[in-house]
């Protein structure tokens, strides 16, 4: 089997009954935590922006959104609501695949649920399958996509959606399998928006929830996809990170789908800013004790952080110490240390333009 089959047959087979009890809560929690900060980002610019884009194009009433009373076609509200939850990037990570998961996964798998009514132990059994999915494609490729300026929780995000979607409908297995390999063509998210502060990266999450609607709809209809999408020469892991044909870990990943499970290793954000900067920030947490400091009573600040991550949170240097926009603030190292020490919080409110 290939590694879209494999992927298939556990997506379109899994029941609640299948899953842990304690994965079913980690689950619901990581719903409630990705709705909150939905919630929270609905009035934001990238609330605005995805909302009035997708209102815009119009169609049948299939799925609510966020902030809008009226509903949209599912494919329009699955981006709408992962572009807004990914909005303040305080949305929850998988360390070990580098992605963002339920961002991409909640709203696909609402959207689908409410088109295809579905109950509430399908939508969490889609809701885990998705999670599990988008988890193990990262996991089989570690860090290579950040290295290539890819985004993985929209590379990846895709076929976890893909998954849960196609759970949702109701497909065999067959019909997922040419759903992935479809997924693959709306496989895409780069880093560019790093240069220059730029707030695009939300809009990623949003066209993977929305590419899994597209890619399932059009295996319902018949559509082929390859399904050698993940293992082939110019599959996912050979065109985008360069690891040659059956050569990434996935195969490994996949082994131990249904007794192994990553949804309670996806992480909480403390705070709404890159993941990465994470661990510099709750270290002067502890060092300070509660205590502030005014700027000219800080000498110098030494971080330490593995070198892989310095283009995201220490580069370009200058603009990093001083942030362009709220949102380079997210990315830059520098100004969550010097606003942890300085104000002892690291909150949305400190990502304003003003804060900045």
């Amino acid at each position: 089997m290939t590694a879209a089959e494999t992927i298939a047959a556990f997506t379109t087979s899994i029941t609640l009954d299948d899953v842990p009890e304690a994965v079913v809560e980690h689950a619901k929690l990581h719903v409630l935590d990705v709705l909150g900060g939905g919630l929270a980002a609905h009035s934001t610019g990238n609330g605005v922006e995805g909302r009035a884009t997708m209102q815009e194009l119009g169609g049948e009433g299939q799925a609510t959104v966020i902030g809008l009373a009226d509903r949209l076609p599912a494919p329009n509200a699955a981006f709408a609501n992962a572009m807004t939850c990914h909005g303040l990037d305080f949305d929850d990570t998988h360390s070990d695949s580098g992605s963002h998961v339920s961002t991409v996964i909640a709203p696909a798998a609402f959207a689908a649920a409410e088109r295809y009514g579905a109950d509430g132990r399908d939508v969490v059994a889609a809701i885990v399958a998705g999670n599990e999915i988008v988890c193990r494609v990262g996991m089989a490729a570690p860090g290579a996509f950040h290295e290539r300026g890819f985004h993985p929780t929209a590379i990846c995000g895709v076929f976890g959606a893909t998954a849960a979607v196609s759970r949702l409908a109701g497909f065999d297995a067959e019909t997922a399998t040419r759903a992935l390999g479809i997924a693959g063509s709306m496989a895409s998210g780069i880093f560019a928006y790093l240069a220059d502060g730029t707030p695009t990266k939300p809009i990623q999450p949003g066209w993977a929830a929305h590419g899994a609607h597209i890619a399932t709809r059009l295996a319902h209809h018949g559509a082929a996809g390859p399904r050698s999408v993940f293992d082939a020469q110019f599959g996912i892991y050979h065109a985008y990170v360069g690891i040659e044909p059956g050569s990434s870990g996935l195969a490994e990943q996949l082994a131990d789908l249904g007794s192994r499970w990553e949804t309670p290793r996806i992480a909480y954000k403390p705070f709404p800013i890159c993941h990465f900067t994470h661990g510099a920030v709750g270290a002067v947490v502890d060092a300070v004790e509660g205590r502030t400091f005014a700027p000219e009573e800080i000498a110098e600040v030494v971080v330490s952080v593995p070198e892989p991550w310095v283009p995201i949170v220490l580069e370009p240097a200058g603009e990093k110490k001083t942030p362009r926009s709220a949102y380079e603030g997210k990315f830059s190292l520098q100004y969550a240390v010097a606003s942890m020490l300085v104000r002892g919080h690291v909150g949305v409110t400190d990502f304003t333009a003003t804060a900045i």
